[in-house]
């Protein structure tokens, strides 16, 4: 990958950033041509931002190599990105999100990701490079006194940052959880303020940008797009680890873990990566499918190394036998605690998959495998509650007896669920 983008991936040696690793390309073309800009990207633009974040990556692969030529790029990168750097106001951040290689024409006026650029600034500056400490001093006080006050009122300053979208005031969770993870990295030596500073990133991205999901809090990427998406979700876990160890927090600590096991189960049995838990084919996003994740997992796993440890007990499954009886069971009836719901009558309805196959549900779509049982419960007009069972080679023939196991559901009415593990019955 470090060869690819030191020989592969930069654009021409003129222009208002010359030579500087391109943020998007086409397939099958090695070199990219000048106007090999794609996905929302004009032809002929770049990202600043991913220069910083491919000039940090490099710096890090020069010093675990000892390779020059990437030491050389990342300089390249650091030097481009001085030389264009603004001094940034409430409405602008130092680099615009998107400019025109050849000319320096901007589009977008705010790019949030600015904690990779901080990172590139801050490696060669510890490899000697002193010119770059007046350009991070002057991005330092820009995300001091504009972005990171932004994170306590509407966040406007941390839009834009994927290259698929292009939606000025585009908001997302990837930058201010990335520049919390730098300050939970540097702590007092950057700022005696990094406490509060993480306080507001980590609270502004838990009130704008999180859901739940199968009973998980998990984490959406941007205003434009609301699904669980593997990257944002692992790197969610991983900064939420983070910051719960730093100031303590076991609740915290609890919904990071359950963000990564989340992420972790978009992996299939073969070990294949997902992009998207709710995709049933393989692959997809690069970095959503497996880059992002594995190096969220080990930063969680850096502060929370038992989270390594394979703490599953085996216990017995319960095994649920109707009574007979019409009404709720005496332990229930007796109970203080149980709560009495009105019943109406209904009808289910039990159909096995011949073929792979979606069914789209309230809270998502769930994929069944041939085998799998597809229940319907019809109550009049209140519409139906699906469900299938977990993957099972069964019989399709209706006079067979089914274990139907492992069922939930949700009616689109309301918030009722049922569920029946290991169940046995007729159709």
């Amino acid at each position: 990958m470090g060869e690819y983008l030191v020989t592969e991936a930069l654009t021409p040696p003129s222009g208002k950033y010359p030579s500087f690793t391109r943020s998007t390309g086409r397939r099958d073309c090695f070199p990219l041509p000048e106007d090999a800009g794609s996905q929302s990207d004009r032809p002929f633009e770049i990202e600043p931002d991913k220069g910083g974040v491919a000039g940090y990556a490099l710096a890090r692969l020069a010093e675990a190599t000892g390779e020059r030529k990437y030491l050389d790029q990342a300089l390249r990168n650091a030097r481009v990105l001085a030389a264009n750097q603004q001094q940034g106001d409430a409405f602008h951040s130092p680099w615009p999100f998107r400019a025109d290689f050849r000319t320096g024409e901007a589009r977008g006026p705010v790019s949030g990701n600015t904690a990779y650029i901080l990172r590139l600034y801050d490696a060669l500056i510890a490899r000697g490079f002193g010119e770059f400490l007046s350009s991070r001093a002057l991005l330092w006080r820009w995300i001091k006194d504009y972005q990171l006050p932004s994170a306590q009122s509407d966040g406007a300053l941390f839009a834009q940052f994927f290259e698929d979208h292009d939606t000025p005031t585009n908001r997302t969770a990837w930058a201010p959880l990335n520049l919390a993870r730098y300050l939970l990295e540097k702590k007092e030596c950057l700022h005696r303020e990094w406490r509060a500073d993480c306080d507001a990133l980590v609270d502004f991205v838990r009130r704008t940008f999180t859901h739940r999901e199968l009973g998980v809090t998990v984490c959406h990427e941007q205003d434009e797009d609301k699904q669980a998406w593997g990257g944002v979700v692992s790197t969610y876990g991983a900064v939420l680890a983070m910051y719960a160890d730093a100031v303590g927090s076991a609740a915290l600590a609890h919904e990071a873990r359950s963000a990564l096991n989340f992420a972790l189960y978009a992996i299939d049995g073969q070990g294949r990566p997902r992009d998207l838990f709710m995709k049933a084919e393989p692959g997809g996003w690069q970095e959503d499918a497996h880059t992002d994740v594995i190096h969220n997992v080990v930063d969680a796993l850096r502060v929370n190394p038992t989270w390594g440890i394979d703490e599953v007990v085996e216990e017995p499954a319960a095994v649920f036998r109707s009574s007979g009886r019409s009404g709720y069971t005496d332990a229930i009836r007796d109970d203080a605690r149980h709560v009495e719901a009105r019943k109406r009558p209904g009808r289910v309805e039990v159909r096995f998959a011949d073929t792979e196959c979606s069914v789209q549900t309230p809270e998502g779509i769930v994929h069944a495998k041939p085998g799998d049982a597809i229940l319907a419960v019809r109550r009049g007009s209140a519409g139906a509650c699906r469900a299938l069972t977990s993957r099972q080679n069964m019989s399709h023939s209706s006079r067979r007896r089914r274990a139907i196991r492992d069922v939930t559901g949700v009616c689109p009415t309301g918030s009722w669920h049922f569920a029946c593990a290991s169940a046995s019955r007729s159709y």
